[in-house]
């Protein structure tokens, strides 16, 4: 048997790129052969599809020193409703994945980041006549005010997340200066004279004039917002 270390890298998108290093967790993998790159693996106790769809295998490398295989595969998620993200990882960790990566187990520089304090969240979800999960699609056009406190926790989970990964970075400035985030495809088909959209790209824009410092400032002050790691693996006791 050959030992395989797995990072699964799961993407968002939007608002995160799917070349960005997305979410990744890990697991390690048992297999009969030395596998190849492309080779598919599937097991219903680590995958949620049912079929056998399997995870393609990308960059496969063989550590000689400790003697195990090295990979990862890439899941994209399109359009998913941005306040059910840590139920879906909560999802894959229930499966047997954690969070981290086989990198984990190689020396790097820097240290992990403290947590800190939560920010204050208020509000309440403007429910109406729509179901719940056609308020999650939607949910990331309202304002800070609009939305509860639990779904702004997740948001600004994810907003710090898109800083410490550098995924689309200035979408997550102008999704925190004002509390709303627009897809290309909405942007593109924006009524010119919607005022949020106009704002947010406003917001896009200054980012990319801003001076260093003045971006390592915003940066440092994202640190305040909950870690998406903890929420996911909390969840749901993190939900309320």
């Amino acid at each position: 048997m050959f030992t395989l270390h797995l990072d699964l890298r799961i993407h968002f998108v939007p608002p995160m790129s799917e070349h960005a290093s997305g979410i990744v967790l890990t697991r390690v993998v048992e297999i009969p052969f030395a596998p190849v790159e492309g080779t598919r693996v599937f097991s219903k106790a680590f995958d949620e599809c049912k079929e056998p769809e399997g995870f393609v295998l990308k960059d496969i490398l063989w550590d000689v020193d400790r003697e195990v295989f090295l990979a990862h595969t890439v899941l994209v998620n399109h359009d998913f409703p941005l306040t059910y993200i840590p139920a879906e990882i909560r999802n894959w960790i229930d499966r047997g994945w954690r969070y981290g990566s086989y990198r984990d187990d190689y020396p790097s520089e820097g240290a992990d980041d403290d947590d800190g304090p939560d920010c204050e969240d208020t509000g309440a979800t403007q429910a109406g006549e729509l179901n719940e999960f056609e308020i999650a699609e939607g949910i990331h056009r309202l304002s800070w005010r609009q939305r509860s406190a639990g779904d702004n926790r997740v948001l600004r989970a994810l907003i710090r997340h898109m800083v410490e990964t550098y995924d689309n970075v200035s979408g997550a400035y102008a999704f925190d200066k004002t509390g709303r985030y627009f897809t290309e495809y909405e942007i593109r088909n924006r009524d010119l004279s919607d005022n949020h959209v106009n704002q947010f790209m406003d917001c896009c824009r200054q980012f990319e004039t801003m001076s260093l410092d003045e971006q390592e400032k915003w940066r440092k002050r994202t640190q305040r917002y909950p870690c998406l790691q903890k929420l996911s693996e909390d969840w749901p006791c993190s939900a309320g």
